[in-house]
């Protein structure tokens, strides 16, 4: 176990220290001891305090794996507590590394910053109950961001026709633009996307929330039945549109004459589309 030279002071439970209300309103405590005599519990306090945040940065290097002594060696001290910032709060190599200052500069092992490609920083668009419509806020995004920019906003506006209202994420480059919204009213994903001078596409993104109208089954549905008079006339008869024949009743007469057709069967084609059972009508 590493060791801690650093030791706090006047810690233990019924240490002589001033109280901490006494001590933030100690006329001394900005201006120091002028005159006069100080109170041990007044020196006290202003041991324990240093001495206490003195003895966590060295507990801090003993934690990291590095002996904190009490040897006057300063420029050690800020080495290991550096060191031990990076070892103990997982910064690795990051520590090390320089920031990207330009939005071309793609180098490798360089720690990001706000600005780069876009991201980060703010925009104000006006008060919350100011009305701005898409067209609009796209204008205010290539303006304020000519290069490229990635904003996640919640859009609300009467502008059903660009985004109803909704959470969304925008991606913007030049005069183009991307918005992924999510509906929190049904659940349904929609991704527009194209150039917003001119045509803008959209897309739904289908899931459990949002099923795609896909045909999930097939069945025939109820039988009808088209009747014929047996009057020994010729008769032309046709399912309705969308029916399967499913059966003849065939009159049987007399021997030596011509059977007649008394009736045809038919049942209708329904296919299941989300959930419901649907008749095909052509």
């Amino acid at each position: 176990m590493a060791i801690n030279d650093f030791k706090p002071f006047a810690t233990g439970e019924n240490a002589n220290v001033t109280n901490q209300a006494d001590w933030e309103a100690l006329p001394a405590l900005g201006s120091g001891f002028q005159s006069g005599t100080a109170s041990s519990a007044q020196v006290n306090k202003a041991l324990r305090q240093a001495t206490a945040m003195g003895s966590t940065m060295g507990q801090f290097i003993a934690n990291a794996g590095s002996d904190a002594l009490d040897n006057g060696d300063i420029a050690t001290l800020v080495a290991q507590f550096t060191q031990a910032l990076t070892t103990s709060l997982g910064l690795g190599t990051a520590a090390y590394l320089e920031t990207v200052t330009s939005a071309t500069d793609f180098s490798a092992n360089r720690v990001v910053t706000t600005g780069w490609m876009g991201l980060g920083g703010g925009l104000s668009i006006g008060s919350d109950s100011e009305a701005i419509s898409g067209q609009q806020l796209f204008d205010l995004l290539r303006t304020n961001y000519p290069g490229s920019c990635f904003i996640r906003c919640n859009y609300q506006s009467s502008d059903s026709s660009f985004a109803t209202d909704s959470p969304g994420v925008w991606f913007v480059g030049g005069d183009t633009c991307t918005y992924i919204q999510s509906d929190y009213r049904n659940g349904v994903v929609r991704v527009l996307s194209g150039n917003m001078l001119g045509t803008l596409f959209e897309n739904t993104l289908y899931g459990t929330a949002n099923p795609p109208p896909c045909v999930q089954n097939i069945q025939l549905g109820a039988m009808s039945e088209m009747d014929s008079p047996d009057d020994g006339s010729s008769r032309q008869f046709f399912p309705p549109t969308g029916c399967v024949l499913t059966g003849l009743w065939i009159d049987e007469s007399p021997s030596g004459a011509a059977d007649n057709t008394v009736a045809i069967y038919a049942k209708p084609i329904q296919q299941l589309l989300n959930g419901t059972w649907v008749t095909i009508s052509g």
